[in-house]
């Protein structure tokens, strides 16, 4: 478990059905993960020149480190994580994308990265795998340059392995191998923080700092144990559950709408666009066929094709609209946040500009909104 093949098969099957978010639940959100989390580990290091990030499945943390260099590189063996970075940072020009095979940095320049960087990924990554990206280091990293990277420690538990199915953790990777690795590879590791990952006391993980061996002024190698980590995960969640307005915004605001004859009023007279060409848009529009005038879609390989009739945009195509006399009917459960966080970000507002109608609604609308209102096709 933890090869190439299973790794690349496993992120292109999955659903991503938050973006990656889903896999800072544990810290409340990704925005706590970095700055309660990531951040006071590698602050140190930057910002940083030129930053080297290996496998950023759909850049969740990639969001947070391109603000913090002047160039970027994304390593990543799976070509639909690669595919979604590059339409999440589009707009983003210092940014260099790279499909690899799983392992090698060939393709990287030599002497030219101050940070690199691996977060929530190599852990699933067997002692080939880690070996090799570290066998390569020395040469695309400054003599004086930092590693961070998060990986398993199951490889310290012989004899538990049916703990992997706790996180899917590499069985045969351990701080001390990892540490070792580095050596051959001309590296060192100046610091080692073993974690646990989850509720108990196995410490699964390692966070560990590396840098080549010509960096004379790295300390040697200290090594720690730190049980509390799950404690610090469960502060951060309180303090985003506490504090983090637009995180409660979304399940406190964004709550449904009794539908009434008022509310829907305000839609009859504006154009209405939809957001989302995917099957629940089918589905919606065979409950109630909403008048579109046309789609927008997130998903590059259907903006320029028709669905039921209708053109596919790109999103920037609202900008374009009088926002007083649009109203954008959202078709997208599972990325509905994404679809918000971006609406709000160029001035649109809930339930005034936009609003996902589940399926108990359309059903109730069917019911009770005549056609004479014009909302209907």
């Amino acid at each position: 478990m933890g090869t190439i093949k299973e790794n690349l098969k496993t992120w292109t099957q999955y659903n991503w059905y938050d973006s990656g978010d889903e896999w800072s639940k544990g810290w409340g959100s990704s925005n706590q993960m970095w700055y309660s989390g990531i951040l006071p580990r590698i602050s140190s290091y930057l910002p940083a020149r030129k930053i080297l990030e290996i496998a950023p499945g759909f850049g969740r943390c990639t969001s947070f480190l391109q603000a913090l260099c002047d160039e970027m590189w994304i390593v990543d063996v799976t070509p639909r994580c690669l595919d979604a970075c590059k339409k999440r940072f589009k707009r983003k020009n210092h940014i260099h994308y790279i499909l690899n095979d799983g392992k090698s940095l060939d393709m990287l320049p030599d002497d030219t990265f101050d940070f690199v960087f691996s977060w929530d990924s190599l852990v699933h990554c067997d002692l080939d795998v880690v070996g090799g990206y570290l066998s390569q280091l020395t040469r695309v990293m400054k003599p004086d340059a930092i590693g961070f990277f998060h990986h398993s420690n199951l490889g310290a538990f012989p004899g538990l392995e049916q703990q992997n199915t706790r996180g899917w953790r590499s069985k045969n990777v351990s701080a001390s191998n990892f540490a070792e690795c580095c050596m051959e590879s001309g590296m060192k590791c100046t610091s080692q923080e073993i974690i646990p990952w989850n509720s108990g006391d196995l410490q699964t993980d390692c966070l560990s700092v590396v840098t080549p061996i010509l960096n004379t002024i790295a300390p040697e190698n200290i090594i720690i144990h730190n049980p509390d980590f799950i404690n610090e995960m469960n502060q951060a969640r309180r303090l985003d559950t506490t504090y983090n307005f637009s995180s409660r915004k979304l399940k406190e605001i964004y709550e449904k709408l009794p539908l009434s004859q008022d509310y829907l009023s305000k839609i009859m007279n504006r154009k209405i666009v939809g957001w989302g060409a995917g099957e629940y848009f089918k589905e919606s529009l065979n409950i109630y066929p909403f008048n579109l005038a046309y789609l927008v879609d997130m998903d590059d390989t259907k903006i320029g094709s028709t669905i039921n009739g209708l053109n596919i945009f790109d999103p920037d195509t609202i900008l374009k609209e009088n926002p007083d006399n649009l109203f954008i009917a959202v078709f997208s459960p599972k990325y509905h946040k994404n679809v918000y966080q971006w609406l709000e970000s160029h001035g649109y507002s809930y339930q005034n500009h936009f609003y996902y109608f589940d399926i108990h609604e359309l059903q109730q609308m069917k019911n009770t909104v005549p056609d004479s209102q014009g909302i209907l096709k």
